[in-house]
Formats: C-alpha cells, sequence, structure tokens
C-alpha cells in the first residue's frame, strides 16, 4: 500500500529517520539544564550596572543646576559626592579623585 504526502510516495513502516537513543536524549537534556544552570549562575553574581551620569564640580561651571534640569528631564536622581564616596566606603570600592 502507497500513500501519496505532498508529492511523495510513503510505504508505511519504511519510515527510517535516525532517532537519538535514550542515553544520547539523557544526555543531551542534562547538558542542557548544566548549561542554563550555570548561566543563571552568572547572572545572578554579575554586578548591576546601572547608567549614570557625572558632571565636574569645579567652581562656576553650573553642574548643579545641570544635573537638577537633566535629572527633571530624564527621570534620574542627583547624587551628591558624598553620598557616593559613602556607598563606595560601605562597599569597599575606591573612589577615583
Amino acid at each position: 500500500m502507497t500513500v501519496d504526502l505532498k508529492g511523495k510516495k510513503y510505504i508505511p513502516g519504511t519510515y527510517v529517520k535516525a532517532r537519538a537513543t535514550a542515553v544520547e536524549l539523557a544526555d543531551n537534556l542534562i547538558s542542557q539544564w548544566d548549561k542554563k544552570r550555570l548561566k543563571m549562575k552568572e547572572e545572578q553574581l554579575a554586578p548591576k550596572l546601572y547608567p549614570t551620569i557625572c558632571f565636574s564640580r569645579k567652581i562656576g561651571v553650573g553642574a548643579l543646576e545641570i544635573a537638577d534640569i537633566l535629572a527633571e528631564k530624564i527621570g534620574y536622581h542627583v547624587v551628591d559626592r558624598e553620598i557616593v564616596e559613602h556607598m563606595a566606603s560601605e562597599a569597599k570600592l575606591g573612589v577615583v579623585k
């Protein structure tokens, strides 16, 4: 008995697509699971870096005024250097001067 499927003749019982063995399937699934688990672990360990804008604090440049105007327009918060230095010391990071 021959069946016509989309222009190809198919004889039942002659489907010869190679299939993976149970061992190969299990090995593949465990490998995929392990890669996914390692990727999730790396993402959890990676520090999150948030967008930041820094302005010069030299006298007369108007850094605070510019920071306030820009923060209002883009929805950021203005943080003073003292707060940044405190956070860096708490996290045991150095501040470049």
